[in-house]
């Protein structure tokens, strides 16, 4: 299985485990430097497989994940704990999808990194950069992964 196809399916298989309806809308070219969405989770993988995964979220939308995965609690502001969830999120996410793709080597995942904020910028490293778009309930949801 390819990363993409491996990414698309933990996503969803995921979001399900919340109660979370998401749909994968579409592959697109990503620039190696790319403005970022208002609450983005990093990762990067190591050893066998060298690259980046970002989660990214609008915040509400960010929210709103935070608060199904908390059994429905309200959660109203990106904090620790909140931050914790998303960082959690993106774990199980790209563990998943990890765990689907016929990878020879062990491949590991750097502890997940937050970044919120307004006017963020990111540049990736790798060959090329693909984003994956989502509906989650109906809001944008995006991953974008770049492979050496």
């Amino acid at each position: 299985m390819i990363l993409k196809e491996a990414l698309v399916e933990a996503a969803m298989e995921i979001s399900q485990m919340f109660g979370l309806d998401m749909v994968f809308q579409e592959e697109l070219e990503e620039t190696h430097q790319l403005k970022a969405d208002q609450v983005n989770v990093l990762m990067g993988l190591t050893d066998g497989l060298k690259g980046n995964v970002i989660l990214g979220f609008k915040k509400d939308t960010a929210l709103q994940v935070v608060s199904s995965m908390m059994g429905g609690m309200e959660v109203k502001e990106l904090d620790f704990m909140a931050q914790s969830a998303l960082g959690e999120l993106a774990n199980m996410t790209v563990g998943t999808a990890l765990m689907k793709i016929q990878n020879e080597s062990i491949v590991n995942l750097s502890p997940p990194t937050v970044v919120a904020g307004g006017n963020v910028f990111l540049t990736l490293s790798g060959t090329e950069s693909k984003k994956l778009l989502f509906k989650l309930n109906e809001k944008s949801f995006n991953m974008i992964y770049s492979i050496d």
